[in-house]
């Protein structure tokens, strides 16, 4: 059995929330899993301000142990008309 990690990192490098997931996958199937994972109090991206926060998605047997990992950097922005 397999586990999905996530990790929410501040711009200041520091972990603001993470959660995880158990899967068995039988070898050579596909599996869509789904996560909900909150940021309190966001710092907004802007032009200005470019705070920008990480996600590190980490595939794996325990918290510690993991077989694959990825990272994508994303900006939290609102827009009101």
């Amino acid at each position: 059995m397999f586990s999905l990690f996530l990790d929410v990192i501040s711009p200041e490098g520091k972990i603001l929330n993470s959660t995880s997931i158990a899967q068995i996958i039988n070898p050579g199937k596909e599996a869509t899993l789904t996560q909900d994972i909150k940021i309190n109090n966001p710092k907004l991206w802007s032009v200005e301000t470019p705070e920008l926060y990480t996600l590190r998605s980490r595939i794996g047997t325990d918290s510690t142990y993991s077989v694959d990992q990825t990272q994508e950097t994303f900006g939290i922005r609102t827009i009101k008309f």
